[in-house]
């Protein structure tokens, strides 16, 4: 966090996850958070975890920067399945294919796989057929989500 900067009240919404900060390079008594009513100080070599769904603000007040380790972790309340369900939400938003039909993604893969090797979908070893498969799916994901960022 940049020097005598601040992080003015809010919340994220989500209350799947926790947030952990550990103090890296803090400024002591010049840095806070502030979630919900309850305002504390970080610390170096100290960790604060916390839920964002609860309205928070955060301020460094020193003449320089503040450094911390984010870090996010499922909240222990989830089940096993909640854990699941929200994984493949985010797998999907990071590979938007897995979404397509299977019929689709199976003709676009084989393309693309072709494509990146240059060898018949059903050609070459093994080895050089998962490597193609590879390299087909980053390109296909690369391509998916061009014009996004």
């Amino acid at each position: 966090m940049p020097a005598e900067t601040s992080i003015q009240a809010h919340s994220d919404g989500c209350n799947f996850h926790l947030t952990s900060h550990l103090g890296i390079v803090v400024p002591e008594g010049k840095c806070w958070l502030k979630v919900g009513e309850e305002q504390r100080f970080w610390q170096r070599g100290k960790v604060m975890l916390f839920d964002t769904s609860v309205m928070h603000s955060a301020a460094n007040e020193a003449p320089t920067d503040r450094y911390v380790l984010m870090l996010r972790v499922w909240h222990p309340s989830l089940s096993d399945l909640e854990v699941e369900a929200l994984s493949w939400i985010f797998k999907c938003l990071d590979d938007p294919a897995l979404l397509a039909p299977a019929a689709e993604v199976s003709e676009t893969s084989a393309r693309a796989t072709a494509r990146a090797k240059q060898v018949p979908a059903k050609g070459g070893s093994r080895q050089e057929r998962r490597l193609a498969a590879k390299a087909a799916k980053k390109k296909a994901k690369k391509a998916a989500t061009a014009g996004f960022g």
